[in-house]
C-alpha cells in the first residue's frame, strides 16, 4: 500500500487569498472614495446659490463678483474645477476655504481631533453599555421568560426609533436647561461630554443590545455552553467566561458598521451642542457655499466610516480568515 506524503503549505501560500482580498478593499476604498468626491462636487454646484457673491458681499459691484469668481477659478467647466480637485488631493491639498482664504486641511486638522473624541467615547458608550445590557437581558430573559421579553422588544424598539437630534433636545432640556446639572454645549470640560455622547450612543445601544441578546440566546443551545451549564458554574463564570467571548466579536462588526451613521448624526449633534468639530464646520461651509470646506470634511467623514469597516473586516480575517476571503 503506497503512502502519500502532502507537502507543507508555507506561511506565504495561506496568506496570499487573505493579501488579495485586503488589496480587493484597498481598491474598493479608492473608487468610493472618487465617487464619493464627485457626488459631492456636483451636488455642492447644482444646488442655488452663489459662492461668488458669498465671498464679495452684497455691497459689491457685478465686476467685483466676476473678479472673485475667477480668481476662484469658478468661471472654468466643471470638469476642469473637477480635475483640478482630483489633482489636488492626488497630492494631499484639499483646496483653500472660499470664507478664511485659509487651506482647508488646516481646519481639518484642527477640528478632526475634536470629533474623533465625541466619536470615540460614543463608541465605547454604545460597545459597553449594549454588552452588559444584552448580558443583563439574556439572564432575565431565561428566569422571566415571555413576560420580560415583550417589555424588552417594546423598550428597544422604542428608544432605536426615536431620531439622534430628537434625543439631543430632549436631553438639553431635561439635564441642562431644568435642572443645570450638565453644561448644554461646547467642550470646556470633561462634563461636556456627556449629553452629545449619550444623543450619540442611545439608539446604537438599543440595537445593540438586541443583537447581543439574539446571538447570546442562540449561544445556550451551543453544545460548549451545554458542557459548562452541566458543571453548574456560576453565573458569573458561565457568562464572562463562556458566553461574553462569543458574542463579543459580532458586536465589534455591527458596532463597526453603526460607526458610520453615528459619524453622520455628529453633523446635527455637534450644530445643537455647539461642539467645535468637523460636524459644526460643515454646516457653517455649506450655509456660506464654501465648496473646498464641505468637500474636504465630507471625504474625511466618508473615509473615516470606509476605513473603519474596512478595519473591521481585516481584524475579522484575523480571528476568521474564512470569513475575509469568503466575502472577496
Amino acid at each position: 500500500m503506497t503512502t502519500t506524503t502532502l507537502a507543507p503549505v508555507s506561511p506565504g501560500a495561506r496568506l496570499t487569498p487573505v493579501v488579495v482580498s485586503v488589496a480587493r478593499r484597498l481598491c474598493t476604498l479608492v473608487v468610493s472614495l472618487v465617487i464619493l468626491s464627485g457626488v459631492v462636487f456636483l451636488a455642492l454646484r447644482v444646488a442655488p446659490g452663489d459662492p461668488a457673491r458669498n465671498v464679495a458681499g452684497i455691497s459689491a459691484t457685478g465686476p467685483q463678483v466676476e473678479q472673485i469668481r475667477r480668481s476662484l477659478g469658478l468661471d472654468q467647466p466643471l470638469w476642469s474645477q473637477y480635475t483640478g480637485y482630483l489633482s489636488g488631493l492626488v497630492h494631499g491639498d484639499l483646496g483653500t476655504s472660499f470664507s478664511t482664504n485659509q487651506p482647508v486641511r488646516a481646519l481639518i486638522a484642527q477640528r478632526l481631533p475634536i470629533t474623533v473624541s465625541l466619536a470615540g467615547v460614543s463608541l465605547l458608550l454604545i460597545v459597553v453599555a449594549s454588552v452588559v445590557l444584552g448580558l443583563a437581558s439574556i439572564a432575565l430573559t431565561r428566569r422571566l421568560g415571555r413576560r420580560w421579553e415583550r417589555s424588552f422588544t417594546a423598550v428597544t424598539g422604542l428608544v432605536a426609533s426615536i431620531p439622534d437630534y430628537v434625543v439631543g433636545t430632549y436631553l438639553v432640556l431635561l439635564l441642562a436647561v431644568t435642572t443645570r446639572v450638565l453644561p448644554a454645549g461646547g467642550n470646556a470640560s470633561a462634563a461636556a461630554f456627556v449629553l452629545p455622547a449619550l444623543a450619540l450612543a442611545l439608539r446604537p445601544i438599543a440595537l445593540l443590545t438586541r443583537i447581543v441578546r439574539t446571538e447570546g440566546l442562540a449561544a445556550f443551545d451551543e453544545d460548549y455552553l451545554r458542557v459548562a451549564r452541566s458543571k453548574w458554574l456560576p453565573n458569573r463564570i458561565l457568562y464572562l467566561r463562556h458566553l461574553l467571548p462569543n458574542v463579543i466579536t459580532g458586536s465589534l462588526t455591527i458596532a463597526g458598521l453603526l460607526f458610520g451613521s453615528m459619524l453622520g448624526g455628529t453633523i446635527i449633534i455637534e450644530s445643537l451642542f455647539a461642539w467645535p468639530g468637523l460636524g459644526n464646520a460643515v454646516v457653517t461651509a455649506v450655509l456660506n457655499r464654501d465648496y473646498p470646506t464641505v468637500q474636504g470634511i465630507v471625504l474625511v467623514l466618508g473615509a473615516g466610516v470606509i476605513v473603519i469597516n474596512t478595519l473591521v473586516d481585516v481584524v475579522l480575517g484575523i480571528l476568521d480568515p474564512k470569513s475575509l476571503v469568503g466575502r472577496s
